[in-house]
């Protein structure tokens, strides 16, 4: 403790080390940059992407397995009064697979983009490209539904979309090697608390 100095009085010098300051990772390693705005986006789109695919296939596998086990007709009524079609004209079979199959694929590629998402905090590039991959094969998909006459306009731009961002310079400089010596610009490091 400090001995007691007169009001006004010249404060004294602070006696001990000095406060510590920031120090470079040990080994050479330059500290880990922030992640740019472009990977930011494209992680919170896939997050909502693979939340939604995972809702959206286990409600369409819980509807298939309904019309597997339940009074068929009676959940089919709704639907053939909407499409103003014959009663029992809905083959029950045909609609099971086919939400089966929709279930299947939405479940997928919810829990692949959930999964990718959640790893795109590390700076590799295996991450990088396998959001990419994962993405064009996700447009394949669309595009192939979209020539069969189903409306995916939407999550197709919503594809494009991440592919471009996860091919842009900021984005392939985040996940590319990690730079020895000086941090350039932008990527200083993270705060110290």
């Amino acid at each position: 403790m400090h001995p007691p100095y007169p009001q006004g009085g010249p404060c004294p010098a602070p006696q001990g080390p000095p406060p510590p300051q920031y120090q470079p990772p040990p080994h050479g390693a330059a500290p880990r940059p922030e992640m740019p705005g472009t990977v930011l986006v494209v992680r919170v789109l896939m997050f909502l992407g693979g939340i939604s695919g995972l809702i959206l296939g286990g409600s369409a596998l819980y509807i298939a397995s309904a019309l597997a086990e339940a009074e068929v007709p009676i959940l089919l009524q709704p639907i053939e009064e909407a499409a103003a079609l014959d009663p029992g004209s809905v083959d029950p079979d045909e609609i099971s697979r086919s939400m089966l199959a929709t279930g299947a694929v939405a479940l997928v590629y919810g829990a692949v983009s959930t999964l990718l998402a959640s790893f795109m905090g590390k700076r590799k590039r295996g991450i990088l490209w396998g959001a990419v991959v994962f993405q064009v094969l996700a447009t394949v998909v669309l595009v192939l539904s979209l020539l069969a006459g189903e409306s995916t306009i939407i999550p197709l731009v919503f594809t494009l979309f991440i592919i471009a961002m996860m091919l842009g310079p900021k984005s392939r400089a985040f996940y590319g090697p990690v730079p020895q010596g000086p941090v350039p610009h932008g990527y200083g490091p993270d705060p110290q608390y």
